[in-house]
């Protein structure tokens, strides 16, 4: 409940800011691939945990946040926003093999693990000129704070039969809040008087790893391209 009420809090700020002439309003989305670095406490083999890292895969993820920026000078600019995203892996689909023919005819399965996030940007963008249109290089750190960990099952059977059912996830102790850090490299382009439209490609990681506990830890990142628009003088 604190959290919900902190975050609400912030996006009701967001624009007030906006009213400072000081201040520009901005939007971004983010799509891509997202899997995830999978680490070892040295309690569990090293064959077991490769055996588990070649059954993992990338999967699609996606973002999207809106943001206040604030010139700190000319080329520097600082960002506060609030957004979601949705990041997670996948495995790929595998036959099975039973000693003793299942009775339901189950032959193939396939999971998809999802990590949905409320997320609160905190960026810095350094211009490489004064022009207008400009590269610029990001970096900043993101709370990250639990909205759902799911798991997606989907089942193909002997009888062209195929079953998809998602539920929570509740194979380890998630952490509540975690921490992203952030890079990337753009390109900002004028396009109207008080409009810039902006192009980056971005690599986002977990900082922490995503449960509380496990032997077998996983750090969530993803890649992709961002593309937004900054609104202002």
């Amino acid at each position: 409940m604190k959290n919900t009420l902190l975050i609400l809090t912030l996006l009701a700020s967001i624009p007030s800011f906006g009213q400072s002439h000081k201040f520009r309003l901005g939007v971004t989305l983010n799509a891509g691939l997202t899997d995830n670095f999978l680490s070892n406490d040295g309690s569990v083999p090293d064959v077991v945990a490769t055996t588990f890292k070649n059954s993992e895969k990338s999967t699609l993820g996606y973002a999207a946040h809106a943001f206040a920026q604030y010139p700190a000078s000319a080329r520097l600019k600082l960002q506060l926003g609030i957004g979601y995203a949705k990041t997670g892996f996948d495995t790929p689909k595998r036959a099975l093999v039973f000693e003793v023919p299942e009775p339901s005819g189950l032959k193939y399965i396939k999971f998809e693990f999802s990590h949905h996030n409320i997320t609160l940007p905190l960026q810095a963008r350094y211009n490489f000129s004064k022009k207008k249109n400009t590269f610029y290089l990001m970096g900043g750190i993101t709370p990250l704070f639990k909205l759902k960990r799911s798991k997606t099952i989907t089942s193909w059977y002997a009888d062209g039969g195929k079953k998809r059912k998602t539920e929570e996830d509740t194979i380890t102790s998630y952490r509540t809040v975690n921490f992203n850090g952030s890079i990337g490299i753009g390109y900002d382009l004028k396009v109207a008087k008080r409009m810039n439209l902006f192009f980056q490609p971005t690599f986002d990681f977990n900082l922490l790893g995503v449960s509380k506990s496990a032997s077998l830890n996983r750090r969530i990142y993803s890649m992709g391209l961002s593309v937004g628009l900054i609104f202002g003088s």
